[in-house]
């Protein structure tokens, strides 16, 4: 029996100095999640497509299995493509193939909150249109 306590306040004290179970949040003990739904309004910055300062909104729905990410987008305007990529700490980093009948590549680097509900970054890359560079913030639905 005084094993069994004594393994048990060992766990206990092993767990507090971790962090485990003490309901903090913090980034160190919170693993990002970018499994959902996000909503993501982009501004330009640069590129021949649109003028700077033009907004316009992008839906991405992203499953998370591990360090890799996969999923689809659609922009507003009907561009839609396939996003593969890796997060790393609070970092995702992404590539997105956009689908005919405008081919085209676009790299995505955003940084998560560390609640993993919002992301922000840069948008950079071209299709038939012309090149793009773009801020962005997303939500997640």
């Amino acid at each position: 029996m005084k094993r069994i306590l004594l393994w048990g306040a060992f766990a206990a004290a092993l767990m507090t100095s971790l962090g485990c179970g003490s309901g903090s949040d913090s980034v160190t003990g919170a693993s990002p999640n970018a499994n959902g739904t996000w909503t993501a309004t982009m501004t330009t910055t640069g590129g021949t497509q649109a003028p700077s300062g033009t907004q316009f909104t992008v839906t991405l729905h992203l499953t998370q299995a591990g360090a890799d990410i996969f999923g689809t987008y659609s922009a507003q305007g009907g561009a839609t493509g396939i996003l593969t990529g890796t997060i790393s700490g609070q970092t995702v980093t992404l590539n997105a193939s956009q689908s005919p009948p405008c081919d085209g590549t676009y790299d995505v680097v955003g940084t998560m909150n560390s609640g993993s509900t919002s992301m922000s970054g840069t948008y950079s890359g071209s299709d038939c249109f012309g090149t793009l560079q773009a801020t962005f913030t997303a939500v997640k639905q």
